[in-house]
């Protein structure tokens, strides 16, 4: 079953150490810092499981979650669901993926619709 990228992947977030706030309130990053998507754009039909690779401008660097190394962070997608509040942290639950380990990509497999 392909899906349009636009219904199935509404954002990668980043959360970061740094010096301006971007996500979760209390992890502030890098000025200028961008995360994007390497192997998909806006548009693309993707077919269940796909491979999402994220990048990350060089003002910062990924680490797991729980390191406390300063200007790093690690990804997030929030799949088939709203923005989340930027003054909260990112909930847990099916649609939103942590990638807590510093990873740059993740094999996601959906659900039909």
């Amino acid at each position: 079953m392909k899906r349009s990228l636009p219904t199935c992947l509404v954002m990668a977030i980043l959360l970061l150490t740094g010096s301006q706030l971007l996500y979760a309130g209390e992890t502030p990053s890098v000025e200028g810092t961008r995360v994007y998507f390497i192997n998909l754009k806006d548009g693309d039909q993707v077919q269940s499981p796909f491979l999402v690779q994220l990048g990350l401008t060089e003002q910062m660097g990924l680490a797991p979650a729980a390191a406390d190394w300063p200007d790093t962070g690690h990804h997030h997608l929030v799949i088939d669901t709203p923005t989340p509040n930027p003054n909260k942290s990112i909930p847990k639950g099916k649609n939103y993926i942590h990638l807590n380990m510093g990873q740059s990509e993740i094999t996601i497999e959906l659900s039909p619709r």
